[in-house]
C-alpha cells in the first residue's frame, strides 16, 4: 500500500518536473519587467504546433537555441534578455517537438524533430545566417539541422553534446546534407553540463562568429 502511494506520488511529481516549462504569460511579464518584449508564437508546420520564444529584431542574424532532454525554451531565457547579444542578433529558443508547449508528450525521434524544425526555419528565414546552439541532446539536433539547412547555417555551438567522442574538440566540422553536398561550419564546443558557464566564459563568442 505504502509502496503504491509512493509510486503514485513519484509519477505525479515526475510528470510535473518533466514538463519543465513556464507559461507564456509569466515569461512575458518577466521580460516586460526587464524592459524587453518577448514574443511566443506557435506556428503550424505540416499540422504540428511548434512553439518558440523570440526577442530582438527580425533584421538581424539569428541565434537559435536548442534544449536537451527533458527541457524547454526557457532553459536559455537569460540569453534572450542579454542586451549585448541583442545588439547583434535576433534570439530564438524553441520548444522541441514533444516538449514545452510544442505538443508536450508527443514523442518522436530526432530525425522527425529535425524535419519539423528545419521546415520551421524555412518559415522564419530572413535571409540572414543562423548560429545554432545545442545543449546535451540538443547538440546532435543542432548538427542535424545544420546538415538539413546548410544554406542558413553559419556556425554551431555545441554544449556537453551527445556525439562521437572522437570529434569532441575545437574544430571545423564537415557535414553532408541530404543531397550529399559537403560544407564546413566553425564549431565551438564545451564539455560541460552548465551551459551558462560555457557561454559566459567567452562573452564575445557570438559576435566573433558573426564577423566571419
Amino acid at each position: 500500500m505504502i509502496i503504491g502511494i509512493i509510486l503514485l506520488l513519484w509519477l505525479v511529481m515526475a510528470q510535473s518536473c518533466m514538463k519543465m516549462r513556464i507559461s507564456d504569460k509569466k515569461a512575458k511579464q518577466q521580460f516586460k519587467e526587464a524592459g524587453l518584449v518577448l514574443e511566443t508564437p506557435v506556428i503550424k508546420i505540416n499540422g504540428f504546433p511548434l512553439h518558440y520564444a523570440q526577442t530582438g529584431s527580425d533584421t538581424m542574424p539569428t541565434l537559435l537555441f536548442v534544449h536537451g532532454t527533458p527541457g524547454s525554451w526557457d532553459a536559455f531565457k537569460a540569453y534572450l534578455r542579454n542586451r549585448e547579444l541583442l545588439n547583434y542578433y535576433r534570439i530564438i529558443s524553441i520548444d522541441r517537438p514533444g516538449f514545452g508547449y510544442s505538443d508536450f508528450g508527443n514523442a518522436m525521434n530526432l530525425s522527425a524533430q529535425t524535419d519539423i524544425i528545419a521546415a520551421w526555419m524555412d518559415s522564419i528565414n530572413n535571409n540572414k545566417p543562423f548560429i545554432i546552439i545545442g545543449h546535451s541532446l540538443g547538440a546532435p539536433m543542432a548538427i542535424k539541422l545544420a546538415a538539413a539547412r546548410p544554406q542558413y547555417t553559419k556556425a554551431l555551438v555545441l554544449l556537453a553534446g551527445s556525439q562521437d567522442p572522437a570529434a569532441e574538440k575545437h574544430s571545423r566540422h564537415f557535414l553532408r546534407d541530404r543531397r550529399g553536398r559537403g560544407r564546413q561550419f566553425p564549431v565551438a564546443q564545451a564539455d560541460v553540463a552548465d551551459r551558462g558557464t560555457a557561454l559566459d566564459s567567452d562573452r564575445r563568442l557570438f559576435p566573433a562568429i558573426a564577423a566571419r
